[in-house]
């Protein structure tokens, strides 16, 4: 199960703060504050302390309409949230028909004169703790959790439902903080001794309505019970639960984000990047890239830079399209804004409510059952105008349409987003300027006529089908990895992005605009999700290291990967303990030089080449060439490559 908290409730909020927003039944919302004041009118509380026993108990049947029933079942049961379930004694009595007696909150059979004194209690203790906690008299003996005798302090979900309906001001909300104690609401505001979670209710009640005042003490309710429901049903095994991982850097990369391991070459920098990546992506089941499923596989992502890549192969750039013979330039996600577009989806995904989810996926699926049974190129559309377009291809964000009749701009690319917003909304757009005041727009654009045309196609062909229960997404880690990141010119391949990879701004807080932000089709800006993990390998010997500019090391922790740190990469070689030795020698040979340092040693990399090669074949065709440039120029380079030839074949030794 998640870790449920204020913070994490409002960054829950905030992820899903439009979607929840939409959700509301305004209506309904009003609806509730009208049953509200029917309910104080109907049954002001000083007619609790008039009542007879028949006006307040349930078992009489539903045309008796008491004060119980039409709380529990009757006209006032969708009042701040349900009391249903459990037995008719939560009330503390209640009339059996099977026994044609009233009883106790025990079950119990009692007398007429035992049941009169009892709801005389009862309308007495009701009375008291709903005067004193409409009055927030927490510090008071009735709501001291030991100490308290009144009947009703133990039946909190009716008692807080009460106290919600008589409240004028926005003290409480309409749920019952005292069930799921330990796994949610202790953990949101802890109760105290004195006013236990009716004090707790209010807290929480108070703190919220003071942080989002556009909403109405019914709406966060509505919300605090989605985001509760959302929490006690995750699963345990969420990328934020503890996991033991094999490697000894995962941890590290988890807590830090971003990483970088330098060191010498061969030392097996990207070899460990890839271990890691798989020991992340399975939850620490394994480190090895070729057993993870193809799900898993597509969590992780290699590119490796050099001197020509940059921004648009990397975050977004114009690409050449031909369509129906005419070129034109669309605006084409580049590899890392692919992946986080992925582990976004996920991150935000895994933070919905159920029912979101499942609109979603019904409108998900209709969408595919839509663009898999259509001709693309071939079969024609038309704008409420008669204007003809065709569909040409699709994907997760774009719908790319031509238009053959147009003169100015024949081919356009819909927002895939926007359309799934209107179908999920269940409303009918019948003009264009319904689609605009849909999404807020002033002026209607182009996109909107084609937008509106595929909505009624899809609205009048195809219906949701059952998807399924189980459609509740778990959050998972996606790992990023670029190998020799020193050889690209970060500044020029990272741009603003700079800024939203640092672990500090991870989320919608670290949201930047892109270079080609005027050409989306929507405001949205650019972040990347808290599931996003980078690894970067670099060797330090390279001399394009200047390259990592300050504003880099900042947002990365540096690990260096010495020579024998991934020496376990040998354990497949038939002599693994005589290549160690050889590459143990050498590396002693080379960090005696006075010239060089370990940043020249040769990593265990190099030595897998055994598998397919002679030692000679190892020296002559990959060491020698390596040394030799590191040595060229020196006044003892002949004196130097001799030691390193007789350390590397072991002849000292003999």
């Amino acid at each position: 199960m998640l870790e449920p908290s204020l913070n994490d409730f409002y960054r829950w909020v905030e992820t899903n703060k439009s979607e929840l927003l939409h959700d509301f039944d305004q209506s309904g919302v009003e609806d509730d504050v009208k049953l509200k004041e029917q309910f104080v009118k109907d049954w002001p509380l000083e007619r609790i302390s008039s009542m007879k026993i028949d006006d307040y108990i349930v078992g009489k049947g539903r045309k008796n309409k008491s004060f119980c029933y039409e709380l529990e079942s009757g006209k006032y049961a969708s009042l701040g949230l349900g009391i249903k379930g459990g037995t008719a004694g939560k009330f503390g009595i209640y009339y059996s028909k099977a026994n044609h007696s009233y009883c106790n909150q025990n079950n119990e059979v009692i007398s007429i004169d035992q049941s009169e004194e009892l709801f005389e209690q009862i309308k007495k203790d009701l009375v008291e703790i709903l005067t004193k906690g409409l009055n927030r008299e927490f510090d008071d003996v009735v709501f001291n959790k030991n100490n308290s005798t009144n009947l009703f302090f133990g039946k909190s979900a009716i008692t807080i439902k009460l106290l919600y309906c008589y409240s004028k001001e926005s003290y409480f909300c309409g749920f019952n903080t005292g069930k799921n104690q330990k796994e949610f609401w202790s953990k949101l505001v802890k109760p105290s001794e004195n006013g236990w979670v009716y004090k707790q209710n209010y807290d929480i009640t108070r703190i919220l309505s003071d942080k989002y005042k556009e909403l109405n003490v019914q709406q966060i309710g509505i919300i605090l019970w989605k985001y509760r429901n959302y929490i006690l049903s995750s699963d345990t095994s969420d990328i934020n639960s503890e996991v033991v991982y094999k490697n000894k850097y995962s941890k590290i990369l988890i807590d830090s984000k971003n990483v970088i391991f330098h060191g010498a070459p061969g030392t097996g920098k990207s070899y460990l990047a890839k271990e890691v990546a798989a020991d992340i992506v399975s939850n620490g089941s394994t480190t090895k890239y070729g057993d993870l499923t193809e799900e898993e596989k597509q969590q992780i992502e290699f590119v490796q830079f050099h001197p020509s890549y940059d921004y648009t192969d990397f975050v977004e750039g114009l690409r050449p399209i031909l369509s129906n013979g005419i070129m034109t330039f669309d605006l084409e996600q580049g590899i890392f804004s692919k992946f986080v577009s992925k582990a976004r989806d996920n991150y935000e995904n895994s933070k919905k409510p159920y029912e979101t989810l499942l609109k979603e996926k019904k409108v998900q699926k209709i969408l595919i059952d839509f663009f898999s049974n259509i001709e693309f190129e071939t079969q024609p559309f038309k704008t409420s105008r008669g204007t003809l377009f065709y569909i040409t291809g699709v994907d997760n964000q774009s719908i790319n349409i031509f238009i053959p009749n147009n003169p100015k701009i024949n081919s356009i690319v819909l927002n895939m987003e926007e359309l799934t917003e209107m179908l999920k909304s269940k409303k009918e757009f019948n003009q264009v300027k319904d689609v605009t005041k849909f999404f807020n727009k002033v002026n209607a654009t182009q996109n909107y006529s084609y937008d509106l045309a595929l909505f009624k196609v899809i609205k009048s062909t195809y219906k949701s089908d059952d998807v399924g229960k189980d459609i509740r997404i778990k959050e998972k880690p996606f790992v990023f990895i670029i190998d020799e990141i020193n050889r690209g010119e970060i500044s020029k391949i990272f741009g603003e992005l700079f800024f939203s990879i640092d672990p500090g701004y991870r989320g919608k807080e670290g949201s930047v605009s892109t270079q080609y932000s005027n050409l989306h089709d929507n405001d949205k800006k650019f972040y990347v999700p808290r599931n996003v993990y980078i690894i970067g390998t670099m060797n330090d010997i390279d001399r394009s290291v200047d390259s990592i500019d300050f504003a880099m090391r900042r947002r990365f922790r540096f690990i260096n990967i010495k020579a024998d740190s991934q020496i376990n990469m040998l354990d497949s070689l038939k002599e693994k303990d005589d290549a160690i030795k050889r590459m143990r020698s050498l590396n002693a040979a080379i960090i005696n030089d006075t010239e060089l340092n370990e940043d020249y040693q040769v990593g265990a990399a190099y030595f897998l080449k055994l598998k397919e090669i002679s030692y000679q074949e190892l020296w002559n065709d990959y060491l020698e060439p390596l040394l030799h440039d590191y040595v060229r120029g020196m006044y003892s380079e002949k004196e130097d490559m001799m030691k390193f030839e007789n350390a590397y074949f072991l002849k000292d030794e003999k």
